[in-house]
C-alpha cells in the first residue's frame, strides 16, 4: 500500500497530493501501488523491450508489435462529453482489472481501472507525451500523447515478455 507521503515525494505525486490540483481520497490511495524508480524501469524494459526511457523514443520494433484498434481525443473541462465517455468503454476493460500506468520509464503505479477512470485528468495532462498504460489481462496497452488516447491490442510477442 502506498502512503500519501510516499506518493507526495515522487516526481508525479503533485498530481494527486497538491491542493492546487487534486487530493486523492485516502480510500483510493490504498488501491494504488507505487513502483520505485528501479522497479518501474524493470517493468518498462520488460514490456517495451527497450532501453529507451521515453515513449516517443521507442523504436519501430515496439510499435510494430502492436495493433491500433482505436484512437480518440479527450476534451478538457468537459467531464460528460461524448469523447470522454469513451474511456470507461475501452475494449471491455473491467473496473477491477489491474493496469500499470507509466509516466515514462522511471515513474509508474499499479492500480485498478476504476482508479484511473476516477482520476484520469490527474493521470493525464494536456501536454503529456510520455504516458503508457498496460492492461495485460485484456491484452491491451494505451498511449496518451497530448490529448490523444491510442488503444492497441498486444501481439503474442508483446504478451510473452
Amino acid at each position: 500500500m502506498t502512503t500519501f507521503q510516499e506518493l507526495q515525494n515522487t516526481p508525479i505525486g503533485w498530481r494527486f497530493t497538491d491542493e492546487n490540483y487534486n487530493i486523492i481520497d485516502s480510500r483510493d490511495l490504498k488501491k494504488i501501488k507505487l513502483n520505485k524508480a528501479e522497479e518501474s524501469q524493470i517493468k518498462w524494459k520488460k514490456f517495451t523491450g527497450s532501453e529507451e526511457m521515453h515513449l516517443m523514443n521507442l523504436s519501430s520494433a515496439f510499435w510494430n508489435n502492436l495493433v491500433k484498434i482505436d484512437e480518440f481525443e479527450l476534451e478538457w473541462g468537459e467531464e460528460e462529453s461524448e469523447k470522454n465517455n469513451k474511456l470507461p468503454k475501452i475494449n471491455n476493460i473491467k473496473l477491477n482489472d489491474e493496469i500499470t500506468f507509466f509516466w515514462g520509464a522511471n515513474n509508474s503505479i499499479e492500480a485498478d481501472w476504476s482508479i484511473f477512470l476516477k482520476y484520469w485528468d490527474d493521470f493525464c495532462y494536456p501536454s503529456d507525451d510520455n504516458n503508457l498504460i498496460v492492461c495485460k489481462k485484456r491484452n491491451l496497452c494505451m498511449s496518451y500523447i497530448e490529448d490523444f488516447f491510442s488503444i492497441y491490442s498486444l501481439s503474442e510477442i508483446s504478451l510473452q515478455k
